[in-house]
């Protein structure tokens, strides 16, 4: 098992936003009614949790998934 990353866990977890909303798309008849959706956003470009190395290789990776603030959502 390849878990080099790891170690970043504990860390990057006190940086990550959590936010209820209500889920897309169809569903049954309590559809857009309760929040049973969870969106989470992480700030890559912010992010004090990991080396300015592995944030550029990240960015590098990731970048057609980041918002325009830098966030993983």
């Amino acid at each position: 098992v390849h878990n080099r990353g790891m170690k970043y866990v504990p860390q990057i977890i006190h940086e990550l936003e959590f936010e209820m909303t209500r889920s897309r798309g169809a569903g049954g008849q309590h559809v857009n009614k309760t929040n049973s959706a969870v969106l989470l956003r992480w700030s890559l470009v912010d992010s004090q949790s990991i080396s300015e190395a592995l944030k550029n290789q990240l960015i590098n990776k990731l970048g057609n998934y980041l918002s325009t603030e830098g966030q993983i959502t």
